[in-house]
């Protein structure tokens, strides 16, 4: 086998992070335990602070051949509980991407990711050490019809599996295609379509296809200010049970602003129709609004801070539970953090977060509070 040209490699870049800590309800429990009729034992509900480190090693590179681009990174880590060991766990992720050009008209994306990582505690009704493997395979194609109209393609495949509650397993397949106009600006505009099929592996009759049609922007009104967003109209229809069906607008938009060459804000608004990463059985309508500020004080110091607010508003076929009369549910999901990173020398960075956040819920039991500290160290080579 030919060896690789040393020039093509663009860096082997491994490091290894070390980040400690302190979250005052890391299960994301509700501190109403005191309302849980006696049937329910209240232990499995109230909040319990502790420590956790989590230890990360990974690599990223880039293999550069002539034309053509491959994009190679890798992540493994463990999460261990001080008292909370029944959680400890181990995750990690995995991504390969070769950017292709072909001639002077085509050019496109094939790639695959896996990601292996912990269930969301706040997506549980009882907190467990669920596990969550999550495949893609996808690719993308353009062809350029003039010096200002693109033509694109998109398929992709997707399998997410949980290692305990099985019901949620499926399968995802979706195409696409989009068409898209370039300014002299470089502002883009243009117009696109995707159809998906959803498969429950386990439960079939919460089989889904979707169809998403609207146009997306990347408008450039300045020289420091960017704004990229979709509108699109979606249909979501399940193949036996249409109380579960969705039909409405959905999108977001982000604006970027550089207000300064040390300073940038972040703005994003959205509404989805989403089960919350596949990790919810129910769908709900999700409208939030998240603020990015960032100020690089120094070459080596930044500071950010995020500030964001979702409405979850489940639909009527979401059943109650046995803990709760009303059958409706609409959770207030608030989070604010802050964080500091200093890089102390090339290969070494520090950083050092506080955030805190909220959930207020329409339903007994689904409502938390939480407080985390986190320090970090990452030293790469």
């Amino acid at each position: 086998m030919a060896e690789l040209p040393l020039e093509t490699l663009k860096g082997l870049h491994p490091y290894a992070t070390v980040a400690v800590a302190y979250d005052t309800n890391p299960l994301r429990r509700s501190d109403e335990a005191s309302r849980v009729p006696a049937t329910v034992p209240s232990a499995l509900y109230q909040p319990e602070a502790d420590t956790y480190t989590t230890l990360a090693a990974g690599f990223d590179t880039q293999i550069n051949l002539g034309r053509q681009n491959l994009f190679l990174n890798a992540r493994i880590y463990q999460v261990l509980y001080d008292k909370l060991a029944e959680y400890d766990n181990t995750g990690g992720d995995a991504a390969i991407r070769w950017q292709w050009v072909a001639g002077s008209l085509w050019e496109g994306n094939l790639g695959y990711t896996f990601v292996r990582r912990q269930r969301d505690f706040a997506n549980e009704n009882v907190p467990t050490n669920d596990m969550i493997d999550r495949n893609r395979v996808y690719a993308t194609v353009r062809r350029l019809l003039s010096p200002r109209w693109r033509l694109g393609g998109l398929a992709n495949l997707n399998t997410t599996a949980f290692d305990e509650n099985v019901d949620l397993n499926q399968t995802l397949f979706g195409i696409g295609v989009n068409l898209n106009y370039v300014s002299l600006a470089g502002s883009v505009f243009g117009i696109e379509t995707r159809y998906s099929e959803g498969h429950y592996w386990n439960v079939e009759d919460r089989d889904y296809a979707q169809v998403n049609i609207g146009p997306t922007a990347e408008w450039k009104p300045t020289v420091k200010t960017l704004i990229k967003g979709n509108i699109e109209y979606e249909t979501f229809r399940h193949e036996v049970l249409s109380e579960r069906d969705f039909e409405g607008l959905v999108g977001r938009i982000r604006a970027t602003w550089q207000v300064t060459g040390k300073t940038s804000i972040d703005a994003l608004v959205w509404r989805d129709f989403s089960n919350l990463e596949d990790e919810s059985v129910s769908f709900a309508i999700v409208d939030g609004i998240s603020l990015e500020p960032t100020w690089r004080i120094s070459t080596k110091t930044t500071l950010r801070v995020l500030a964001s607010f979702q409405r979850q508003d489940y639909q009527s076929f979401q059943t109650s539970d046995d803990v709760s009369e009303n059958d409706s549910r609409v959770d207030d999901v608030t989070t604010v953090g802050i964080w500091w990173d200093w890089k102390w020398k090339t290969n070494v960075g520090l950083s050092l977060g506080y955030s805190l956040g909220s959930r207020e819920s329409t339903r007994l039991l689904k409502d938390y509070d939480f407080q985390n500290v986190q320090l970090a160290l990452t030293i790469g080579l």
